[in-house]
């Protein structure tokens, strides 16, 4: 039994040497190229003793295959552990910590290797390929010195977990186990988990625990862009007057700016940094986190939030799309027609996105994009065949387009004044419903007797629309009867609003009607946001089995201006490589 008791120590002995030769490697390697620092020390006894920690439990594994196994298993991880940590101290002359560590989990593959291109040089990779080397020598060695414990003594096995529970004893209150790189993993893992969660809580609690918020009426969408950047020196900043011309265009727009002086960085690490940079709270107040984000303020105060990350996916509101910045091949925009302030943020915005990622840069007429939108990949919708005729109506357009093909479209006939949209809105207000009034509109037409009363349609020319006399007519028809019953409106709702949207779709059939007789197309696709209109598919439905047409609805996410739309003109052009370059403008009113 002593002799067994021998055996299975050299054979321990053997495995523990093993285990020291790639800490030794490490030491020298960084001696080398560094020098001697205490920390030096720190990190050598720590793996030593580490490493005993590893190879103790080799006593308690009787079945050889599993012996073999671990061994295999906690070398590779320690040899892993030394590599890393050595390569790190290498780069940056200090040894990991868990904010370090933190950054690591918050980087992703792009950033990992952008970084690995910047820093390896021909030290490293000479240090690599000796740390395989050692790998491979050392599993074929334990292969051949291996045998199962299975007569040790039961009084060596408490030696050894007595000996561990020192070991590990002493690496905790010595503080030598900060240089620990598995201990580290799960410190910052566990801060990391917790700060991701708080990250999330603003993305899931909308508003906070704000009240009496508003925010002045606006006749234009208001939008505002946070830009939340990193790893990043303001000292090699061009802008805050850095020797070398670092920030050029920044620099050009230096009058136009805001610049602070004075700030400092919450955190050491990205996300608990973005949670204390969007609250009151900092590294000393961390509570005050607990009082409100002004993302939670922008969400009572009725905007919508967006989140772009170049580390997480790309979320809308909470919404992952499972995309990242990395994975773009262009980046498509809204050129026009539109409000003239939104066009101009988002084209700036596309166009730095796109010339920072190098990626081409693609202008997207919205007009087209509505109807184009019927080429969304979207289960249970069937594409139009060319040619077919597209009816788009919105709240600021109405157009009815020959399409003969992805990117060849012919307006046949528009409106001369007020768009559909436009109509629906303005009766509403008439009305007193609030604002949009089209779906509370289509809603109570559901209700009411669609010829309960008779309005005129206008007539106009052609293939155009005219809705401002449509309008005017609603307007004297409402005041009239107001004169002779105060509350004719409330008593007859419903029935005014089935009249009023019953006469706006008769107006549009008809020009179809004049539309496909004149072209001899009968595939017939709508889009814009009054295309969600119940009445106006209904009417589309019942012209397929009346006319013989085919017609083509969008499902309707996909009619109300969308991301999608934009999307997929911009997976067309990207097809036919038509990319615009960064001279481009927007233009408000852009004509298809």
């Amino acid at each position: 039994m002593l002799q067994t008791e021998m055996t299975n120590f050299k054979i321990t002995k053997k495995i523990f040497y093993l285990f020291l030769v790639p800490v030794v490697v490490a030491i020298v390697f960084e001696l080398i190229n560094k020098g001697y620092d205490v920390s030096t020390g720190y990190n050598f006894i720590e793996n030593s003793l580490f490493s005993m920690l590893l190879v103790g439990p080799v006593y308690f594994i009787v079945n050889r295959k599993l012996q073999l196994g671990y061994v295999t298993l906690m070398f590779l991880v320690f040899c892993f552990a030394i590599y890393f940590e050595s390569v790190y101290y290498y780069f940056f002359e200090a040894y990991l910590s868990a904010s370090s560590l933190f950054v690591v989990l918050d980087s992703n593959s792009s950033e990992a290797a952008e970084f690995l291109n910047f820093y390896i040089d021909r030290k490293v990779i000479i240090f690599s390929v000796l740390m395989l080397i050692i790998i491979v020598t050392s599993l074929l060695r334990f292969r051949s010195i291996l045998s199962p414990f299975n007569k040790t003594l039961t009084r060596t096995r408490i030696k050894i977990s007595i000996y561990m529970f020192l070991v590990l004893a002493f690496l905790k209150f010595s503080g030598l186990i900060v240089y620990n790189l598995a201990y580290l993993i799960l410190k910052s893992t566990i801060e990391y988990t917790a700060e991701s969660n708080k990250l999330g809580a603003y993305k899931t609690n909308k508003t906070g625990d704000f009240n009496n918020v508003s925010r002045p009426i606006s006749q234009e969408d208001e939008v505002y862009v946070i830009v939340l950047g990193e790893s990043t020196s303001r000292s090699h900043f061009g802008l805050y007057d850095y020797s070398r011309p670092t920030t050029p265009k920044l620099n050009s727009l230096k009058e136009e700016l805001i610049i602070y002086n004075d700030v400092i960085s919450p955190h050491a690490h990205s996300i608990a940094s973005i949670t204390k940079i969007l609250t009151l709270g900092n590294f000393e107040y961390p509570d005050k986190i607990g009082e409100g984000s002004i993302i939670q303020l922008a969400n009572k105060a009725d905007f919508e939030t967006v989140w772009l990350s170049n580390q997480r996916p790309i979320e809308v509101g909470v919404k992952t799309l499972g995309i990242s910045l990395a994975n773009l091949n262009a980046v498509a925009f809204t050129q026009g027609p539109g409000l003239m302030g939104s066009l101009l943020v988002g084209t700036s915005f596309a166009k730095s996105l796109a010339y920072g990622l190098n990626i081409p840069l693609i202008d997207v007429n919205h007009m087209q994009a509505h109807i184009l939108a019927h080429f969304i990949d979207n289960e249970g919708y069937e594409k139009p065949d060319f040619p077919f005729l597209a009816m788009t109506i919105s709240g600021g357009h109405t157009q009815i387009v020959r399409v003969d093909a992805h990117f060849k479209m012919t307006v046949i006939g528009e409106t001369i004044d007020d768009a559909v949209g436009e109509a629906f809105d303005k009766s509403g207000k008439i009305l007193g419903l609030g604002y949009p009034a089209g779906p509370e509109i289509d809603k109570r037409s559901k209700l009411g007797n669609p010829k309960a009363f008779k309005f005129t349609k206008p007539k106009v020319a052609g293939l155009n629309f005219s809705f401002s006399g449509l309008k005017t007519a609603i307007l004297y028809f409402i005041q009239k009867q107001l004169k002779e019953n105060p509350q004719f409106v409330e008593e007859n709702l419903n029935d005014v609003c089935a009249s009023i949207q019953y006469t706006i779709v008769g107006i549009l059939m008809d020009k179809l009607k004049v539309a496909v007789k004149e072209t001899g197309i009968n595939r017939i696709a709508i889009g814009g946001g009054v295309s969600a209109n119940s009445g106006i598919r209904s009417a589309l439905k019942q012209a397929e089995s009346q006319h013989g047409w085919k017609t083509y609805v969008p499902a309707f996410e996909f009619t109300t201006d969308n991301a999608a739309m934009i999307a997929i003109v911009g997976h067309l052009k990207y097809l036919e490589k038509n990319y615009a370059d960064q001279t481009i403008m927007a233009t408000a009113r852009l004509k298809l």
